[in-house]
């Protein structure tokens, strides 16, 4: 089972969150140059960019309390993980069973679900097809294992943001 959670962060919440990301993406090149360095958690494919939050930053720090909060976490493991989709990206089916929670948070504010694909799909119990629109501040999140994946994003859309957040006991 999932759980939809539309306007999860205030507005000022977002603007941090957005504009933490914003920060972080605009220096997508001086990340890849430090890419594998101790001190970045940057990673990249050929379709999408990553960034894990660490706590050691204070930055980061402020976005993870920020989240941790609103979702109520008290894992003794959480990662937290800005994500920039580009056209071409989807993810497969799996069911994340090797954690404890997991949650998707979207940041697009003018995004076309239709035109630009890129939802989250699950199978309930019964394994039905279920489809999530992408909404701003919009927050799905499950106890695993819930089988998902995500609609390819299609040519001609925007970057899929979204900050994914995962806890392990």
């Amino acid at each position: 089972m999932i759980t939809i959670t539309d306007n999860l962060f205030s507005e000022e919440e977002m603007r941090l969150i957005k504009n933490h990301g914003a920060f972080l993406y605009q220096d997508i090149e001086f990340l890849q140059s430090w890419k594998g360095h101790p001190l970045t958690n940057y990673a990249e494919t050929d379709v999408g960019h990553s960034f894990t939050l660490d706590k050691k930053f204070p930055d980061d720090k402020e976005i993870m309390e920020i989240v941790i909060d609103k979702l109520k976490l008290s894992y003794p493991k959480i990662r937290i993980i800005y994500y920039w989709n580009n056209p071409g990206w989807r993810f497969a089916l799996h069911p994340d069973d090797n954690r404890s929670f997991a949650a998707s948070i979207y940041l697009n504010e003018d995004w076309d679900n239709k035109k630009y694909g890129g939802q989250f799909i699950w199978l309930d119990d019964k394994m039905h097809r279920n489809t999530v629109d992408i909404k701003y501040n919009r927050a799905i999140s499950f106890y695993p294992p819930v089988w998902h994946c995500t609609k390819m994003i299609r040519d001609g859309a925007p970057v899929r943001e979204s900050i994914q957040v995962f806890c392990e006991d």
